[in-house]
């Protein structure tokens, strides 16, 4: 058995979606298993990867091909959830960047420019957060 990383547990109702990833020699897999009320297994679903995904968050190809596999009812709330999920957190990421921007303006030409420099291109949630960081102590001084 692989070791789970990225553990995530969605709430449908009263049933779970137990969501983990495993590191394969070529890459990565997501993994999603649904949960019933009484804890009972209903469904599963793997999803490998190379390299990286495009998803607008973590497990949303697995949780829909997922919801495939279940009866009508089920399918349809975890379809719905998938939306609603993917709406908050494009909301979420869109107030940081709002912030982020409204930080930056504050800064100086020149700590634009030392700020560019020491970021780069920010490829993830935790370049990001560091960015914000540095940006509002920068605003700060």
């Amino acid at each position: 058995m692989s070791k789970h990383y990225a553990v995530q547990n969605f709430d449908i109702g009263n049933d779970t979606i137990h969501c983990f990833t495993t590191w394969t020699r070529n890459g990565f897999c997501h993994h999603a298993e649904y949960y019933d009320e009484n804890f009972d297994f209903l469904a599963k679903h793997r999803v490998s990867y190379i390299n990286r995904t495009w998803e607008r968050f973590e497990y949303e190809v697995c949780l829909k091909e997922l919801a495939a596999k279940l009866p009508k009812a089920r399918r349809l709330a975890l379809e719905a959830f998938v939306q609603l999920h993917a709406k908050k957190v494009a909301e979420e990421c869109e107030a940081f960047v709002n912030r982020f921007a409204t930080v930056v303006k504050q800064l100086s030409p020149q700590q634009r420019d030392s700020l560019a420099k020491t970021v780069g291109h920010i490829e993830s949630e935790e370049q990001a957060n560091a960015a914000m960081i540095m940006a509002t102590t920068m605003a700060l001084a």
